[in-house]
């Protein structure tokens, strides 16, 4: 990514943190979040002192008057304090009790997205509980326990890297992290946990556990794989010699520490909802990752009627553009009916004099906004069409469909440009040579050559982003 595109992300997150600091520093919200975390703290209570039952971990059957429910469920049901977890099928809990069965349980093979059992009872679901699971979990809530030496956060990361990697003094296949399919679920029990002990470090990570995601935010905020190495071999690991491949837990850590450096934060104090607000407004730039990203010009967002996705575009575009909205971007819906004369130029009927309807020359919703967006090319421009696949995109683009792909696009800066000429290139000439001057029809006039009269062109400026929606 340019270093100008970098500091205009930079610009887009800074706005997205201050406006989620407002949102999660209000009284109810924090009230909110402490009650979240005092439900935790009987999961907590009960996994520490090896309490944990089957119904706590997959019983279908949620008392919500009680207050009741069952620790996947409540990991990984939607959160706004402590980030989203939710990863793959009920399987992927390793164990998961049967839908319209008779008290039967899924059992999956340990360390495999397969079942081991699919109508297992109770006993084999319990003992499968007790040899797996609870170990496990038991050594993660240890591992978020606070140190008050001078290891500080460094202590903290070293015992949750040894359990990432199944390499502590009392490592066991049988209860391996690695082996347990939805290590989401596991990364947001360690932010549960931090926070219930109090540990320092549940305040200097983000709350993202897709590792999709935070690869993208590696890439994003410049952190290298040198930089995580160093960090591992020098800080967390002096002088040793480990084998570290997994390191999930390290990346939501550099991240946090990388992005408050570049936010120029003033040197504020790490209080409880910059995580929150950091990692929101995080998860909201990869959100927007596509519509922003330079090197995709062309983007369609797909998927069924109904879930947002018109929504999410406005959205994220009137956050991107902000006061510049009406002026750099511009919608249009597709359907059936619609034309290459609707979208890039044609002739049409403009009035009637004398009972005769007057016909001229007229550019399109599109071609407008190519000439506009290339007046301006200090500044990236959004054309969307909703609903995409409705209309013939072969008819409605006609020849200049070649004219979207990246490769060939118009920069108007450069000796070199990609323009091409219209069905209509010739008469838009003769209206412009009738009158000795350039029309508002006209994307480009080439030079003159040999005392004749320059064509007349047209060409998709490279500061225009594409954006189409459709149902799947």
């Amino acid at each position: 990514m340019a270093e100008e595109e970098l500091k205009k992300d930079y610009q887009i997150l800074k706005k997205l943190f201050e406006k989620e600091k407002n949102n999660t520093t209000t009284e109810e919200y924090q009230n909110e979040r402490q009650k979240r975390l005092t439900s935790w703290e009987k999961f907590s209570d009960k996994i520490r002192k090896g309490e944990l039952e089957l119904k706590d971990y997959a019983n279908r059957v949620k008392d919500l008057n009680k207050n009741e429910d069952y620790l996947p469920h409540f990991v990984n049901k939607p959160d706004p304090y402590f980030g989203r977890s939710r990863e793959g099928k009920a399987d992927h809990y390793m164990i998961y009790q049967k839908k319209d069965k008779d008290n039967k349980y899924f059992l999956a093979k340990w360390g495999k997205n397969e079942k081991d059992k699919d109508n297992a009872d109770p006993q084999n679901a319990e003992d499968y509980l007790e040899k797996h699971i609870k170990p496990l979990l038991k050594n993660i809530l240890n591992a978020c326990d606070a140190f008050e030496n001078e290891d500080g956060e460094n202590g903290t990361l070293r015992k949750l890297l040894e359990i990432e990697n199944n390499i502590q003094k009392d490592n066991n296949e049988e209860t391996s992290y690695i082996k347990f399919s939805n290590k989401q679920m596991l990364q947001k029990i360690i932010t549960l946990e931090l926070h219930n002990t109090k540990n320092s470090l549940a305040n200097q990570m983000v709350y993202i556990y897709s590792e999709d995601v935070l690869n993208y935010l590696l890439d994003y905020l410049k952190i290298t794989d040198q930089e995580i190495k160093d960090k591992i071999n020098k800080e967390i690991f002096p002088g040793e010699e480990k084998e570290i491949k997994y390191y999930v837990t390290l990346k939501r850590y550099m991240i946090y520490e990388r992005a408050i450096k570049n936010l120029n934060n003033n040197g504020e104090n790490k209080e409880n909802e910059y995580s929150t607000a950091l990692s929101n407004a995080l998860w909201k730039l990869y959100s927007l990752s596509f519509t922003i990203d330079a090197n995709s010009p062309n983007v369609i967002y797909y998927g069924a009627p109904g879930t947002g996705k018109t929504y999410s575009v406005k959205t994220a575009l009137k956050l991107l553009l902000g006061g510049d909205y009406d002026k750099r971007c511009k919608w249009v819906q597709f359907h059936p009916g619609y034309t290459y004369e609707d979208f890039i130029e044609g002739i049409k009927p403009v009035s009637i004099n004398n009972g005769q309807v007057q016909l001229e020359v007229v550019n399109g919703i599109f071609k407008d906004f190519c000439i506009k967006a290339k007046e301006d090319q200090n500044n990236d421009y959004y054309f969307v069409v909703d609903e995409i696949n409705r209309a013939n995109l072969s008819a409605v683009f006609g020849e200049t469909l070649t004219l979207l792909e990246p490769s060939y696009r118009d920069d108007p800066s450069s000796n070199e440009r990609n323009l091409i000429e219209t069905p209509l290139s010739p008469i838009i000439k003769k209206l412009r040579d009738d009158n000795n001057k350039d029309n508002n029809l006209i994307y480009n006039s080439e030079e003159v050559v040999n005392n004749q009269s320059p064509s007349v062109k047209f060409g998709i400026p490279k500061n225009i982003r594409l954006i189409g929606t459709m149902n799947d």
